[in-house]
């Protein structure tokens, strides 16, 4: 192993990205590949000649993650805010939850609303000063061994609460409906919902990656180029190109298959029917028995993402890998919306299987090192941005103090 020789990294996506830029501000020498055309692995985002931007799957970034002030200044990626809370479809209509200290004018509202008790109203307030304020490890380390499902009915939260709630809006953020992820995980996402706000950039998710690639010498970035094979010391490309490495790192976790995944399925229709969700997202509780999980107006939040502003680009999410049919779909937004939509058109769709990682036992390094290899990638971490960033400045840090 030569120490003149670059860090090879295997990967474009943010924990690659964060790796680099990383290594870059201390002056240690990396090469990043990658076989797509563009940075960002799962976070994409498609410009159509027609002016629709559409976000591959729906993501979202919650601005509090510790991460980001390392990688990305928020005000250049112009965010646009989710409302907090949620519009819950109960069968007939939607009712709102919305978070009165965001929300205050909502306040009288949500006292007198009956989607949520009196106790259940108490018990997230005190979930959220919780979330806040606790930082005892041994607190953490028994949350570890608790799932998020089983965390919430032990902190008291009703059964009907949890069923109308808890579980819609927890299986879009993590894509498991039976809520298996730890539920220090889980309280580590509350404190970031109630210290920072849901939101996209303007001009979609993918600007996240380009502006962290935008601070790296673009001549250490090669896309369209894809390993063939990776040895502890260098990495052979498709081409027959032998690169010599200091140090190997993949950003993936090569001993994992679609099984290890969840998987959602994100259609996008168009509709210029007076259809007023605002800025809210619209949550689906599995009990009803219909195929779709959440719905946004996502040209509510960001008008940069059509081009005529009298249409509605409404983002549907459909979680896991079950085959549903475009009119069975139409079908259920009617349904949801109490209206006829009479031109509602579907214009794109995207079935992403490696959408999120199943978490198992995790390295608490943030990575993995194995046969003289870096392992990193929102996997070994949390299945979040926040995760993956965490993932690829560890592995740095790590080369760092060997080098």
């Amino acid at each position: 192993m030569n120490s003149i020789d670059p860090v090879v990294i295997i990967g474009a996506g943010l924990s690659g990205l964060a790796c680099a830029l990383t290594l870059q501000k201390n002056k240690i020498p990396f090469i990043i590949l990658d076989q797509s055309d563009s940075v960002g692995g799962r976070i994409q985002t498609t410009l159509t000649s027609d002016g629709y931007r559409f976000d591959h799957g729906f993501q979202v970034l919650l601005t509090s993650y510790p991460e980001l002030k390392l990688f990305i200044n928020l005000k250049k990626l112009n965010l646009k805010l989710f409302n907090s809370g949620s519009l819950i479809y109960n069968g007939h209509d939607v009712q709102l939850l919305a978070n009165p200290l965001i929300h205050p004018s909502r306040i009288l509202t949500e006292i007198a609303s009956k989607i949520v008790s009196v106790k259940d109203k108490f018990l997230i307030f005190k979930l959220i000063l919780q979330a806040n304020f606790f930082s005892s490890d041994t607190k953490l380390l028994k949350l570890k061994e608790v799932s998020t499902l089983q965390f919430l009915y032990n902190f008291g939260f009703s059964q009907n609460f949890i069923d109308i709630f808890w579980t819609p809006f927890l299986t879009g953020v993590f894509l498991d409906p039976g809520l298996s992820l730890s539920a220090d995980f889980f309280m580590f996402l509350m404190k970031g919902f109630s210290s920072g706000r849901v939101s996209v950039p303007a001009f979609g998710m993918q600007e996240i990656p380009n502006q962290i690639a935008d601070q790296i010498d673009p001549a250490c970035i090669r896309l369209n180029t894809s390993v063939q094979k990776i040895f502890s010391d260098h990495v052979v490309l498709t081409n027959g190109q032998k690169i010599e490495a200091s140090q190997i790192v993949v950003t993936y976790n090569i001993d994992s298959s679609e099984k290890d995944y969840y998987e959602v399925q994100n259609f996008y229709f168009t509709t210029s029917e007076a259809l007023d969700w605002g800025s809210w997202l619209v949550i689906v509780p599995q009990y009803l028995g219909l195929d779709i999980s959440t719905i946004v107006i996502i040209n509510q939040i960001s008008a940069d993402y059509v081009k005529t502003p009298s249409q509605k680009l409404l983002s549907v999410s459909v979680v896991g890998s079950k085959h549903v049919s475009i009119e069975h779909l139409k079908k259920e937004i009617r349904q949801i919306s109490n209206l006829p939509l009479s031109d509602l058109n579907l214009i794109q769709k995207f079935h992403i299987h490696k959408a999120l990682p199943k978490m198992n036992d995790l390295n608490q390094n943030g990575f993995k090192y194995e046969n003289s290899i870096y392992y990193c990638g929102d996997w070994a971490v949390s299945p979040s941005i926040n995760g993956a960033l965490k993932s690829g400045r560890c592995v740095a840090e790590d080369i760092i103090s060997k080098l």
